[in-house]
């Protein structure tokens, strides 16, 4: 069983991809490419992403060659899911 990253829905498999908090230690709820020391990395708030929820699922869909889907059904996928993660909720 694994996590998926409460913020883009990377399937979190193994520590390595955790994010972490401002101590250091591992975030359970999101990955490394979203929250670091504490922080999200890309700078958006709600009212930011449902003005451009359709940008962020395009660089979400950039991590589509990481999976068995194509870049139009990573994006697609990805404006099904973040609206119910835990960040954009």
């Amino acid at each position: 069983m694994y996590r998926l990253c409460q913020s883009c829905g990377m399937a979190m498999k193994n520590e390595d991809v955790l994010g972490t908090e401002q101590n250091g230690e591992p975030c359970l709820d999101y990955c490394k490419s979203c929250y670091k020391n504490g922080e999200f990395t890309h700078k958006v708030d709600m009212q930011t992403f449902a003005k451009n929820a359709c940008e962020y699922s395009q660089l979400c869909a950039e991590f589509a060659n990481q999976t068995d889907r194509t870049s139009e059904e990573m994006e697609e996928y990805c404006e099904r899911l973040l609206p119910i993660l835990k960040r954009w909720k």
